[in-house]
């Protein structure tokens, strides 16, 4: 039979792993706590960032239109500059 000095220090050991057990829990769960909030301020850049992506991406396709237009207006100037010259050069033969 156990006596009762064994059984105290039993109870004892019991006694300080549950508490070891209810110290891990609480620092657990403030961890807890810290990572939601980590994680909702993560997931906010991450909705800024692919805002931020959305306008980059239009002003991009935007400049690269203005860039197309640019070409056209050069191609038309130069088609015209060149249909000029070569009535310059007809009407020069004509004399």
């Amino acid at each position: 039979m156990k006596t009762v000095k064994e059984l105290s220090e039993a109870t004892d050991i019991i006694d300080k792993c549950k508490d070891d057990g209810n110290s891990t829990l609480r620092e657990l769960i403030k961890i807890t706590e810290e990572n939601k909030e980590i994680s909702g301020k993560v997931s906010k850049v991450i909705d800024e960032t692919s805002k931020a992506t959305e306008k980059i991406s239009s002003a991009s396709e935007m400049i690269q239109s203005i860039s197309d237009q640019t070409n056209l207006l050069a191609l038309m100037r130069r088609l015209r500059r060149q249909e000029q010259e070569k009535r310059v050069g007809f009407c020069g033969s004509c004399r």
